[in-house]
């Protein structure tokens, strides 16, 4: 078995999967699996895959599945990862080279007796034009436990960061799913876990960034009704259940 599943959610992105499968080649640490969710795929994605399985070093699973949005995809996804742990790498982005090697030494520098508090391992991304995005964490952030650190964690105005996280964690807690909308804000479940769990937080970059993605759904004039309706659950989530 892997160390670490890399999963990849997908639909109608054939034109640009191929970055982040070259990022996975580059890897410097090849104990690693790659996943790729297929939601509903009308394109070319499937004869895609197939072509980087034959030319992969590392193993490459692929599912299909009918198109729910990302978050079905992502419930989809813990049927078929069979690894400690796992990261999510969209499929117009992609890794550092050395990004699974950080990862792996992250996870194994953690004493085994602190290892049950942590739910994910956090890192740091940059832009495509290699610009870091947020600061560096305090050096003290993995000391703090439960609230403090999470304080500490909301209030570090950093950006986007990558997390590797715990799998057996993720099945506890699956996306919800709503009648009226596929775009379910992924904070909904972050935020759940990490009432009970602690992140280990670290300085290194472990992804690339990538915007302005022409068929990304922030791109598309229904983004705003879809944020609308989004937001209004994930406000009744924040008011429910975290004040």
């Amino acid at each position: 078995m892997a160390y670490l599943t890399v999963c990849t959610p997908t639909y109608n992105r054939a034109y640009i999967l191929r970055r982040p499968f070259e990022s996975l080649l580059k890897q410097t640490f090849k104990d690693f699996e790659w996943l790729i969710i297929d939601d509903g795929s009308s394109d070319n994605t499937e004869s895609l895959v197939k072509e980087f399985i034959e030319q992969a070093d590392f193993p490459i699973k692929y599912v299909s599945k009918p198109n729910g949005g990302r978050a079905s995809a992502l419930n989809e996804s813990y049927q078929h990862i069979h690894t400690e742990y796992v990261i999510n790498l969209d499929s117009d982005d992609e890794l550092v080279p050395d990004a699974l090697e950080k990862i792996y030494h992250a996870w194994e520098s953690i004493p085994e007796n602190e290892r049950e508090r942590f739910w994910c391992v956090v890192g740091h991304c940059v832009d495509q034009n290699g610009n870091r995005i947020g600061g560096d964490w305090p050096e003290d952030i993995n000391e703090k436990k439960g609230k403090a650190q999470h304080k500490v964690v909301t209030r570090h105005k950093g950006g986007e960061k990558s997390c590797c996280r715990k799998t057996s964690i993720l099945r506890q807690y699956p996306f919800p799913q709503y009648p009226d909308t596929n775009f379910v804000p992924e904070n909904i479940v972050w935020e759940k876990i990490n009432q009970k769990f602690d992140q280990y937080c670290v300085n290194e970059v472990f992804r690339v960034y990538h915007t302005g993605t022409s068929d990304s759904l922030t791109s598309g004039k229904s983004f705003n009704k879809i944020r609308r309706i989004s937001y209004y659950y994930l406000s009744l989530f924040y008011l429910n259940e975290c004040f």
